[in-house]
């Protein structure tokens, strides 16, 4: 399945966040304390507009913890940031990956999304672009 974002048919997302344990242990969301992770979200463009402007819209991926009786970090993965690329609609883990250092989250369970929002580059000048997409929270555990 897929998360539809606004305004409807505009951009999809995966419906949660990919996570991939630095040390290859399975299951991926079952991460030891000391392994540093990475984190993705694949999206894709869609509409006659977004066509045109793809090139000048900027994206941003901001990712997002809660503790489920563990205490969060306020803010423990950076957003990221990127410009889009002329004729791309598609965007993957190449674009969008952040690396949870190891040690970032304390043992406990967790919830973790993320948001894509996005702005126009007006020569220089990043106004705001009504276009957003939300995963689903995924589960995780940090064990010591």
């Amino acid at each position: 399945m897929t998360q539809t974002g606004e305004p409807a048919g505009q951009i999809t997302a995966d419906d949660y966040v990919s996570i991939e344990d630095s040390n290859g242990v399975a299951p991926t969301n079952i991460i030891r304390v000391g392994d540093p992770f990475t984190v993705w979200i694949d999206f894709d463009l869609a509409g006659a507009l977004n066509e045109v402007l793809v090139g000048i819209l900027r994206y941003s991926v901001r990712y997002w913890v809660n503790g489920l009786g563990s205490p969060a970090p306020a803010n423990p993965i950076p957003s990221r940031g990127e410009s889009t690329t002329h004729g791309q609609l598609g965007y993957r883990r190449a674009g969008t990956e952040r690396t949870v250092p190891a040690n970032t989250l304390a043992a406990g369970v967790y919830q973790l999304g993320a948001i894509v929002t996005f702005r126009l580059n007006n020569n220089g000048n990043l106004l705001h672009y009504p276009l957003t997409v939300f995963t689903l929270p995924k589960i995780i555990e940090i064990y010591a």
